[in-house]
């Protein structure tokens, strides 16, 4: 599956929501946020995600023992699902190559691993040229920037959590917003996230240096695979 879309649409958040929403007795989920390297580094990233820390660099090794769990999981009853989020940011077409080769681990009725890329509209023409895995991709789906009438219904919603639901958001505010006009999105995912684990207390404090509110402290997911209901580290 591709998914696209432009920085701030909120690809991230989706991505952590689905896997949230998984059975977490059916999926064993490699969540890969920083892709990068060529194809040993690929492996190895898929590995670590999965919960192992592989001591081989030899390719052929790591390929071995990444399909020995991929089968060990289907054997489980257990589905392993791959996610690359910020996938526009593997530049070697090798990188790509290898992710391909993980849809060749089938038995005769299916294949075992689902991989979902996401990231900005750049992943779609890098895909292109790495044929043999764009014939591959299933589903195509692209996230757009809210509609004005969105965004007050999404900022309506956000201030209602926070426990402001007795103030007005106004369409013809968002028509002003010259961030329109910059094809900015129309809204900070980040901050509203922050905003909501805030809860009716109101904003987390701001740093006044930049005039935005700092990095939430996040526990990095340290080579455990994630099952469903869980999110491991968070890209901005």
């Amino acid at each position: 599956m591709q998914f696209t879309g432009e920085p701030g649409c909120g690809k991230t958040l989706l991505t952590r929501a689905v896997v949230q929403r998984l059975e977490a007795s059916r999926y064993e989920i490699a969540l890969v946020t920083n892709p990068h390297g060529g194809r040993i580094d690929l492996l190895r990233q898929v590995l670590y995600e999965l919960g192992i820390e592989a001591a081989d660099t030899a390719r052929t090794e790591l390929e071995h023992t990444l399909h020995d769990c991929i089968v060990g999981t289907a054997r489980r009853g257990r589905e392993t699902l791959v996610i690359v989020d910020d996938a526009q940011h593997a530049d070697d077409p090798a990188w790509f190559e290898q992710l391909s080769s993980l849809l060749n681990i089938q038995t005769n009725e299916r294949t075992l691993v689902t991989i979902l890329l996401s990231g900005t509209p750049e992943l779609i023409a890098t895909l292109r040229r790495v044929q043999h895995l764009d014939r591959r991709v299933s589903i195509r789906c692209a996230l757009d920037p809210l509609t004005e009438e969105q965004t007050v219904q999404y900022v309506r919603y956000r201030l209602g959590v926070a426990g402001g639901g007795s103030v007005a958001v106004h369409a013809a505010g968002a028509r002003a917003d010259p961030g329109r006009q910059s094809r900015c999105p129309p809204c900070d995912q980040r901050s509203l996230r922050q905003c909501h684990a805030a809860g009716p207390a109101g904003h987390p404090p701001h740093d006044r240096r930049r005039g935005h509110p700092p990095r939430p402290r996040l526990h990095p997911h340290r080579g455990r695979p994630l099952t469903a209901g869980q999110t491991g580290r968070v890209s901005g």
